[in-house]
């Protein structure tokens, strides 16, 4: 995924992930962002279950095209999308592989150093039961690990807790690629 200037996205519940494995052999669900043939990506992105929310509704915000490698989100300026996908229900799972990269990361982002503004963040939602986030406006939510890329954190795989949802949320950092570079990244449900 390219993104230019500061851009949040939130993908819920399991869905930007590529494979979705529940033991060593069985795949148990799949989405690509690598089979767009034609027509509005908006529309495309609909049919496979997201919906776009804050600032992921407004395309001078947060402009979306396909590439040569799949989807391509880039900010036109600094903003907060979340593209939630609930239709994505996996109970049992052992892992997630996730195809992405980022062409710019936020100046000065770094969980490390209390400074909360990822280029592109993928949530996994867990359970039904929601945990409190720790403040009246936001909502309560499952337990959740939410994956990012980083560009200015050293501990990889770290779980750092956040201002809200000490008890029910992890943020990680799964790697630090260079600007530009795709990876794949695999992480464990265990």
């Amino acid at each position: 995924m390219r993104i230019i200037d500061s851009l949040f996205v939130i993908f819920a519940a399991l869905m930007a992930a590529a494979p979705v494995w529940a033991n060593e052999s069985k795949l148990v669900h799949l989405l690509r962002f690598s089979d767009y043939e034609s027509g509005s990506v908006e529309d495309w992105l609909q049919d496979k279950g997201f919906q776009f929310k804050e600032d992921a509704k407004r395309r001078d915000r947060i402009y979306l095209e396909v590439g040569e490698k799949g989807l391509i989100l880039e900010a036109k300026r600094h903003a907060f999308g979340v593209m939630p996908n609930e239709s994505v229900n996996v109970l049992e799972f052992t892992y997630v592989e996730i195809d992405w990269g980022v062409n710019k990361f936020p100046e000065g982002a770094s969980y490390e150093q209390g400074v909360r503004n990822e280029a592109i963040m993928v949530f996994i939602f867990m359970g039904n039961e929601h945990q409190p986030s720790g403040s009246f406006f936001i909502t309560d939510s499952p337990y959740f690990v939410a994956l990012f890329l980083c560009h200015g954190d050293h501990r990889i795989n770290h779980p750092h807790k956040s201002a809200y949802f000490k008890k029910g949320g992890r943020y990680v950092c799964v790697e630090r690629p260079a600007v530009g570079q795709l990876v794949t990244d695999s992480v464990r449900s265990s």
